[in-house]
């Protein structure tokens, strides 16, 4: 399945980018496949609960332990996330930038809100769970896509859904920096000349279900 944004665009385009300062206010401004086999996956009882817990997957998504959020990252277990792509009615999508505080791709680009699926929660829940987390919307979801975990997605089964909506989000400063609206196009074209400025999953997914 391919992503078109919707039609709409005017013939002049300024992006639009929301700056999130420390409090839940949003100021509105104008700017110009290897697969890894984990070693003895575990179940939630031999962790400790002080972290998120992650389903940990052999390379067709199959669930076959759990571990915490660090032991996965640490050894590049294969484990689920999602991405949400929000269209606004002009065609434009939004990206964010990652917070600094981050601890995998800190200040760069990625989806419209993303997140890696919990122990035990299916695909769809935890999208709609991440876009109402991160920027505080709501909406219908649309199934995009998936991608198999390897390098590329940071060994994360991913699942792409999109949505178009006008509602004013509210982002999470934890997680996001700003936020911006831009055409595909030109998306695309800046993804070209500056790839490390954007999450190697996000890389993938415009690669895939972009054009």
């Amino acid at each position: 399945m391919r992503v078109r944004a919707p039609s709409g665009r005017s013939a002049v385009h300024q992006p639009s980018t929301w700056i999130v300062p420390q409090s839940n206010a949003v100021i509105p401004v104008q700017l110009p496949s290897v697969v890894t086999v984990p070693p003895s996956p575990g179940s939630a009882a031999d962790f400790p609960m002080s972290e998120e817990l992650f389903d940990i997957c052999d390379e067709h998504d199959n669930v076959i332990g759990q571990a915490p959020r660090s032991h996965v990252h640490a050894h590049n277990l294969l484990h689920r996330a999602v991405h949400i792509w929000a269209y606004n009615s002009a065609g434009e999508l939004m990206i964010h930038l990652r917070s600094s505080t981050k601890d995998q791709y800190p200040n760069c680009y990625t989806s419209s809100a993303s997140g890696h699926v919990d122990a035990g929660e299916d695909y769809e829940t935890a999208a709609y769970r991440e876009l109402s987390e991160e920027l505080q919307l709501a909406g219908a979801l649309e199934y995009v896509g998936k991608l198999p975990a390897g390098p590329a997605t940071a060994y994360e089964h991913t699942v792409l859904y999109r949505l178009t909506t006008d509602a004013t989000p509210q982002p999470d400063p934890a997680e996001i920096a700003t936020i911006e609206f831009h055409p595909v196009e030109r998306l695309l074209a800046w993804v070209e000349r500056e790839p490390q400025r954007f999450t190697p999953p996000l890389r993938e997914l415009l690669s895939a279900f972009a054009e």
